[in-house]
């Protein structure tokens, strides 16, 4: 796994530089650790392929695609964690109690059961007889460590980001908007903090939507404790609303294209000036081609102006600038 880590490409040189000469004091960025976690040596997320799965996987054939089924399925499991079951165990409860409560908030018995394997074989549950591929309905059933993660990491802006572009998204508009925040065509580059916390306030908002639309009225004439949504929406969007306000001021978060910077120039070079940008880790760059002829002559180490982002480049972890206009 720390090969893996290691060999990911979400590490820029940058990153590593900055570990070398710190001599391993210098700690990766969490969004960084995340990224790494979440999508491997991959720039999309797949559900599929990491080890972290999306819990709102549906199935778009189905007559009624159902985003829930793994989050319900883990959240009651979780609820009931503490909990002795039949047994007399604690948190081992029969697979056919689980069925009967996701039946009853709308769920199809197809894709309970299918569900219920995929998370066996993929250890966020297990069973009394530990059989990967066959789940009696008298079985007892529990959530595993990994499942607790999984479900615990919905509160994770940077997981709910990742699921984003793993969905299946009903609303056209949703879809496009995601799709447009992947290829860099958004206001921000595709794995920008920014861009993570818009993603993931678009799939809450979505899910919150669909669930509403599609499966809220099976639990509204149901007075018993197990009551409830697959997730709180409301919790979700708060926390997307806590880390918005957390990275105000992180030397992490991109800078929007077209906005106006102070800074310095740092480096005077034969392809441009590099400059320092106030209040922020990376530098940039105002290539040759938008200076004067003479610019070695005009300009000098350390004098102070205001830039404007063109775009920000990730390969090379470096802001495009521009002299901003004077007024």
């Amino acid at each position: 796994m720390f090969l893996d880590f290691c060999k990911s490409g979400h590490i820029s040189t940058h990153e590593i530089l900055k570990i070398k000469r710190s001599k391993g004091e210098w700690k990766l960025p969490n969004h960084i650790i995340s990224r790494v976690f979440l999508r491997g040596n991959r720039l999309y997320y797949s559900g599929e392929e990491s080890r972290i799965k999306n819990i709102f996987h549906s199935n778009p054939s189905d007559d009624l695609p159902d985003p829930f089924v793994r989050v319900a399925i883990l959240k009651w499991l979780y609820d009931n964690r503490r909990k002795k079951g039949p047994s007399g165990i604690i948190g081992f409860h029969r697979a056919s109690d689980l069925i009967k409560v996701l039946l009853r908030y709308g769920h199809s018995f197809i894709r309970v059961n299918s569900q219920l394997i995929f998370l066996l074989k993929e250890s966020l549950i297990i069973s009394e007889s530990q059989d990967i591929n066959e789940l009696k309905s008298d079985e007892l059933i529990s959530i595993n460590p990994p499942g607790v993660v999984h479900y615990e990491l919905l509160r994770n802006n940077d997981y709910l980001a990742a699921c984003s572009e793993n969905v299946w998204y009903k609303t056209v508009e949703i879809a496009e908007s995601i799709s447009q925040n992947m290829s860099g065509q958004g206001r921000f580059t595709h794995l920008s903090i920014q861009n993570n916390i818009e993603n993931a306030e678009l799939l809450i908002n979505y899910l919150n939507d669909y669930y509403d639309n599609h499966f809220k009225v099976h639990t509204e004439y149901l007075s018993d404790e197990n009551n409830n949504a697959p997730c709180d929406f409301n919790l979700l969007k708060r926390d997307v609303e806590s880390f918005k306000n957390r990275i105000i001021g992180n030397p992490n978060i991109e800078l929007e294209s077209g906005s106006i910077h102070s800074g310095k120039i740092i480096s005077i070079k034969n392809y441009g000036l590099i400059c320092e940008i106030d209040n922020c880790d990376q530098v940039g760059l105002i290539h040759v081609s938008l200076l004067p002829e003479e610019f070695d002559e005009i300009y000098n180490l350390g004098d102070t102006s205001e830039f404007e982002i063109i775009e920000y480049k990730r390969q090379h972890n470096k802001y495009n600038l521009k002299f901003a206009d004077k007024l």
